[in-house]
């Protein structure tokens, strides 16, 4: 007598191996984006990193701070007072500059100068309800820095990395001793990530305080 399998028994492990097998792929699915969102935070923290120690280390040793509200064709060096920012700019739906002198001099035949470092926080003008931060510098003593120049100002995140607010609040150390060492907290808040289910929130601040009075 021959031996084999019935209709049903077929149908039953049919059933069960799809079972399984859909129960393995969702596993695997699961692992991938989880993987995928790790990669994302990484990259996303990595990048944030950068921009805010880049950002921490020339404005610790920068001087003549200024806060300024950002707006097409703004022409930063004119506006360069030297005076410490008010307090409080900088709210979550506001574009702002921060510009400073820096540490790093030109001399250009008798003129010797601290060059002028500028960073911007504006609206993506292709990406509605985002914010790009960028960062401008001066190559020449008498170059005007304007915020809407692409040439002179580019973001330092990746476009992965999305701003949705953000805030900055500037005061001094000590205000009431003789020598007042300003600082500056800027926070920032957005996410990472393409897609809905790989995006990774972040909400990063940092201080940073002047090391010349």
């Amino acid at each position: 007598m021959k031996s084999g399998f019935t209709l049903i028994e077929i149908i039953v492990s049919l059933g069960i191996f799809s079972i399984v097998a859909v129960v393995a792929l969702g596993a695997l699915l699961r692992i991938v984006t989880a993987n995928a969102k790790a990669q994302t935070l990484h990259d996303a923290i990595t990048n944030l990193n950068f921009g805010l120690e880049s950002m921490s280390r020339e404005m610790r040793v920068g001087a003549g701070y200024t806060c300024l509200p950002a707006s097409d064709g703004l022409e930063i060096l004119p506006l360069l007072s030297g005076t410490l920012c008010s307090d409080g700019i900088g709210g979550p739906d506001d574009e702002v500059v921060i510009a400073f002198y820096s540490s790093e001099r030109k001399v250009e035949g008798l003129n010797d100068c601290r060059l002028i470092y500028a960073y911007t926080i504006t609206k993506d003008p292709n990406d509605q309800g985002h914010f790009l931060l960028k960062k401008g510098r001066q190559s020449g003593c008498n170059q005007s820095l304007s915020i809407d120049n692409e040439n002179v100002f580019h973001p330092i995140l990746d476009p992965s990395v999305k701003i949705q607010s953000h805030f900055i609040k500037t005061n001094s150390v000590n205000p009431t001793a003789a020598i007042h060492y300003p600082m500056v907290t800027i926070k920032l808040s957005g996410y990472a990530g393409v897609r809905e289910r790989e995006r990774t929130y972040f909400d990063v601040q940092t201080s940073v305080a002047a090391r010349v009075p």
